[in-house]
């Protein structure tokens, strides 16, 4: 009896120590536990309702889901809710124009009339569309100066540029600046040239290959009308999620889970889509037309200090998301949020970072 009691306890002390050494040190592993707590109290506080998850070189040190789907409902969030992503959906349009480029179908470099031949800017190539160096002007004042109120998809946000023609706010290739129309227009290039929407082209050649069964690109316009793990966003005590303009996708639309996310991540790590020779262009900074560097890539901010960490986020229509990777050391930190009305987002993150011992808390 005494031997069995004893074997018992060593096994035990091995657990533990098992447990630990996927963290760097005990305390990382005591700062994360921490962490749990903490999360689960905002949770219970009714302050955070979302998804975090933290890997390193692929083992997963802490995954927690608090909250529900949205006010209304009694619905609990679990590991395969699916929440809507905003701008980090750039990433998939990215990495689907670079599968076109892969097949031999486009050039990032050609002037993009060559695949949407009404467009109206002669100048403006792909690349600068992945890049945000375009001088294209954000859609959304573009539609202003519609009386339309139908749900809206990329080939009417291309007619009202083709019938307004906005003038350039900069030459292309001479400027950053974030313009969704940027990504719109991305999305109805891999339409037109692979004469798939969107959505089908991403789940063939992206999410099926990757095993990411719960993400989706979701539009008001979805033939997927049996979406029954999404998460909604809130504001307040509020749904707050769709509008009129969500028949759009390509600078937004995906919905994922911070597991799925993670499959994103060990795919980009182990280059199952592309290359590394293509892959590669996706994390290196724009080089402007006068020779400066702007450190944005295909859908990803790279950070200048350490360029091996790239990251997104996402603040918008009641969800917020993030998304960071350290490439070296291969760190995955996902945060995803469908409540924004308790502790501040900012707040929460330095929270989450203060539970693992990374360098991603020295950059944000």
């Amino acid at each position: 009896m005494k031997t069995n009691v004893a074997l018992l306890y060593i096994i035990l002390i091995l657990c533990s120590f098992t447990s630990v050494a996927k963290f760097s040190t005990l305390d990382e592993s005591l700062k994360a536990r921490a962490l749990t707590q903490q999360i689960d109290m905002l949770g219970k506080e009714g302050e955070f309702s979302g998804s975090v998850l933290f890997s390193r070189q692929g083992q997963v040190l802490f995954h927690k889901v608090v909250g529900q789907i949205h006010p209304q409902s009694n619905q609990l969030i679990t590991e395969s809710s699916a929440f809507n992503l905003g701008l980090l959906s750039k990433q998939f349009t990215a990495m689907a124009i670079m599968i076109l480029r892969y097949q031999g179908k486009l050039d990032y470099d050609k002037p993009i009339q060559m695949y949407l031949p009404h467009f109206p800017y002669s100048e403006v190539t792909t690349r600068h569309l992945l890049t945000h160096t375009s001088g294209i002007v954000n859609y959304e004042g573009v539609i202003d100066k519609s009386t339309s109120n139908q749900l809206l998809t990329n080939e009417d946000i291309m007619s009202m540029f083709i019938q307004f023609t906005p003038n350039l706010a900069f030459i292309p290739g001479s400027q950053y600046k974030v313009s969704n129309t940027d990504y719109v227009m991305l999305a109805h290039i891999v339409e037109s040239v692979s004469e798939q929407s969107l959505e089908e082209f991403a789940k063939q050649h992206i999410f099926a290959p990757l095993n990411m069964h719960n993400t989706h690109i979701f539009t008001e316009l979805s033939k997927n009308v049996e979406f029954k793990n999404r998460v909604y966003g809130q504001s307040g005590l509020k749904q707050n999620s769709q509008v009129h303009i969500d028949g759009v996708t390509g600078s937004g639309s995906v919905y994922s889970t911070a597991v799925d996310l993670l499959k994103w991540h060990e795919g980009l790590n182990t280059n199952k889509l592309l290359p590394p020779s293509l892959l590669n262009e996706a994390f290196s900074p724009a080089i402007l037309n006068d020779g400066s560097i702007e450190y944005y890539g295909f859908g990803w901010v790279i950070d200048k200090r350490r360029p091996e960490i790239v990251s997104h986020s996402n603040d918008v229509l009641g969800s917020n998301a993030f998304i960071i990777r350290n490439m070296k050391t291969d760190e995955l930190l996902i945060l995803m949020s469908n409540y924004t009305k308790g502790i501040e987002f900012a707040k929460l993150k330095a929270l989450v970072y203060s539970g693992f011992e990374t360098q991603f808390s020295d950059i944000y």
